[in-house]
This record gives C-alpha cells, structure tokens and sequence, in this order.
C-alpha cells in the first residue's frame, strides 16, 4: 500500500474556483473512478489544496491516473471550467510509503 500527496497551487484570483470544481465535481468523478482520497485539506491563505490518495501499487497509481486523465466527463469538466484560463499554477506529487517500524497511534 502507498500513498500519493497531492499539492494544487492555484492559479492567480482562481482558488475560489479550483477549489468548487473540487467540491462539486472532481471529489466525485475521484470516487466513481475508484480513486481513493483518504484525507484533504485547503490552506486558507493561499487557497492551495492538499491530499492523499491510498493506492495498492505504484502501477496502480500509475494506471488510475492515466483512466482519470483520459474520462470524457472529466476532459469536459476541465475544458468548461477552464475556459476563462487554467485553474491551477502548480501541482507537485510525492510518493509515500510507511516503513515497518513505524506504528501509528490508535
């Protein structure tokens, strides 16, 4: 089991944006594609986004992106919310993986 943090930097003026696609659309297209985000968070200053994704494999990371990438709805979503300019400046991802040793708190 892995996890991926993902970090948005949104483009200028548009975290008010980025952010509703996430709310009202992207979150559930994640879910109906079998993309599991186990935590989420927005920094309230800048409007970033941040969250992680659990994946069983790094090829099925790889693979689940490359389906979400390539879904009509979501190629759509992207093109009507982005019409007035791309929603995000930045995104940045890191692979995790939690080693033996640790044991998190219950």
């Amino acid at each position: 089991m892995i996890d991926e943090l993902r970090h948005y930097i949104p483009a200028p003026g548009r975290a008010k944006a980025l952010q509703d696609r996430f709310e009202h659309a992207t979150l559930a297209l994640f879910a109906r594609a079998g993309i599991v985000v186990s935590d989420y968070w927005i920094a309230e200053a800048s409007g970033e986004i941040w969250y992680i994704v659990r994946w069983e494999s790094v090829a099925a990371m790889e693979a689940g992106w490359a389906a979400f990438r390539d879904n009509p709805e979501w190629l759509a979503l992207r093109k009507e919310s982005e019409a007035a300019g791309s929603l995000v400046e930045r995104i940045d991802k890191t692979v995790l993986t939690r080693p033996a040793y640790f044991k998190p708190p219950r």
